[in-house]
Formats: C-alpha cells, sequence, structure tokens
C-alpha cells in the first residue's frame, strides 16, 4: 500500500511537470517581441560602391545609357525576386517589384536635387520586400543582401522613425551592370496603416504652406474640395475605419469656417501628425503583438 501510495505522488508529480512545461512552451510560444528586437533584428552593415557606367552624367548619351542598363537591371531585379519568394514560400513574408520610375520624374529630380547630375539617382529600378513577422522579414532582408552581394546604403528607419511614426527600411543595392537601384523592406501591418495615413499627410503637406498667413476664403474653398476627395478615398479602405474619427474632426475644422487664421492652421497641422502617429503606433503593436 506504501510503494502504491509513492507512485500515485510520482505521477501526479510528472504530470504536474509536464503541465507546466507546456504552458511554459505555449507562454514562449506567445510572447510578444519588443522595440529593441526589432531594431537590433534588422540592424545593416554597408559595403561603399558607386554607379558605374561612364562618361559625362550631366549629358543626354550618359542618361539615355542609363535607361537602358536601368531596363536591364530591372530584369534582374525580377528574377531574383522570383527565385528568393521560393525560398519565403513557408512565411509571412513576399518581395516584390515596383514600376521603373520615369524618365520625366528622374529628369525633376535630378534637376532639383542633384543639380543635374544623373549619376546620383539610384532609384530608377525599385523592389520592396514586406512580412508580419519580425524573423520573417529579417529572412528576406538576409536572401536579398546574399543577391546582391551586400548593401550600398541604408537608412533605418525601424531605429529612427519619421516625425510621423512611420517605420521601414531603405537600402541600395547594385545590380551586375553597376546600376545602383532601391530595395525597401516593410512590415505588412504598417504597410496597411500607410494607405490611412496618407490621407492626414496630404492634409498636413497643404496647410504647411500657409502657416505663415493662414489661407483665405479662395484658398479655403479649393482646399474643401480636395478634403472631400481625400474623405472619399479613406473611405474606401476598410482598414482605415479605426481612424475616421480622428479625420472627421480635423475635417470639421476645415468645411466649417470661412477662412483659416494662421493659429487655425497650425492647429490642424499639430492635430494630423498627432493622428498618424497614433496610427502608426496602433500598427507598430500589432508587429510586436505578432512577434
Amino acid at each position: 500500500m506504501f510503494f502504491i501510495s509513492l507512485l500515485l505522488i510520482a505521477s501526479q508529480a510528472i504530470s504536474l511537470n509536464l503541465k507546466s512545461k507546456t504552458a511554459s512552451n505555449s507562454a514562449l510560444k506567445l510572447k510578444a517581441i519588443t522595440e529593441s528586437d526589432i531594431v537590433k533584428g534588422l540592424q545593416e552593415s554597408v559595403c561603399h560602391k558607386v554607379q558605374t557606367i561612364g562618361g559625362d552624367s550631366h549629358s543626354k548619351e550618359y542618361v539615355d545609357k542609363l535607361f537602358k542598363k536601368s531596363r536591364e537591371a530591372d530584369k534582374e531585379y525580377a528574377r531574383i525576386i522570383r527565385k528568393v519568394n521560393k525560398k519565403l514560400r513557408k512565411t509571412t513574408a513576399t518581395c516584390f517589384k515596383g514600376p521603373l520610375k520615369t524618365r520625366e520624374r528622374v529628369d525633376e529630380k535630378v534637376t532639383n536635387d542633384y543639380d543635374g547630375d544623373y549619376s546620383r539617382i539610384t532609384d530608377i529600378v525599385r523592389a520592396s520586400c514586406k512580412a508580419k513577422k519580425l524573423k520573417d522579414l529579417i529572412k528576406a532582408k538576409r536572401l536579398i543582401k546574399k543577391a546582391f552581394k551586400g548593401f550600398v546604403y541604408v537608412k533605418d528607419r525601424f531605429a529612427k522613425p519619421t516625425g510621423s511614426g512611420y517605420r521601414d527600411m531603405l537600402t541600395i543595392v547594385q545590380a551586375k551592370n553597376g546600376i545602383l537601384g532601391e530595395f525597401q523592406f516593410h512590415f505588412s501591418q504598417i504597410l496597411d496603416a500607410k494607405d490611412c495615413g496618407h490621407a492626414f499627410y496630404e492634409v498636413q503637406r497643404t496647410l504647411e504652406n500657409y502657416e505663415d498667413e493662414g489661407m483665405t476664403k479662395e484658398e479655403l474653398d479649393e482646399f474643401k474640395d480636395n478634403i472631400t476627395e481625400i474623405e472619399a478615398g479613406l473611405k474606401e479602405e476598410e482598414s482605415c475605419v479605426d481612424y475616421f474619427d480622428e479625420f472627421e474632426s480635423i475635417r470639421d475644422k476645415i468645411l466649417t469656417p470661412e477662412s483659416l487664421t494662421k493659429d487655425a492652421v497650425t492647429e490642424i497641422v499639430d492635430e494630423c501628425e498627432d493622428a498618424s502617429k497614433v496610427l502608426y503606433r496602433k500598427a507598430f503593436n500589432k508587429v510586436l503583438k505578432q512577434g
């Protein structure tokens, strides 16, 4: 009888121990990550390279060659993305290629930002990767880095978000023919929120031009039409339902008065910035909970 009692006690102890381990393992699986985990996990180094085309980078011949080589690089991007996506099939990550930047847009950017020097343009060819989980985005980034033999430049907005709280990582890679192009890395949750955040950004960007003097009746009437369009676009996005109250508050402050003083403009600009920060913080919290 004594031995039977010992066996029963031992059996109960083993059962409790197994339950404890199971609960512990479940807790580990559900454990959220921290902001520090993301910053450290996606931290990146760079290798210094220059765009190798040759010739006078201010000449028409150079620009023609630049676009020809960019179209070649675009095909290389497509091949690499297909291979990378095969290795990402069992993850939440996927990579995709964007359209080539148009000649008109490139001319505008080089003229305004680079004093006519076309060797400084690095985003004619563009692509992105996105994922819901940190480990999957790290894997995608590692595969892209290996395919292009390193990153030429990294702008890490996971470590240093924009003023509105938006986070991503922008990298520059070099194709085999020497063309430098852009590869961005995103969390899907934040990318989805960007559609909603763009509404606040559009309002803020417009009003910032009037912070010194305010808006006249004519200027405000024209802007009211834009607000109606922005609102319609926001309503079309199902993921933006949670943020519509904030936009309505801002909208009413624009639609109600006949004109806006400079103080009123500044107040709405600040409100847009605060709304964007809340939006992107909520999206980022979803990333942290996803793990």
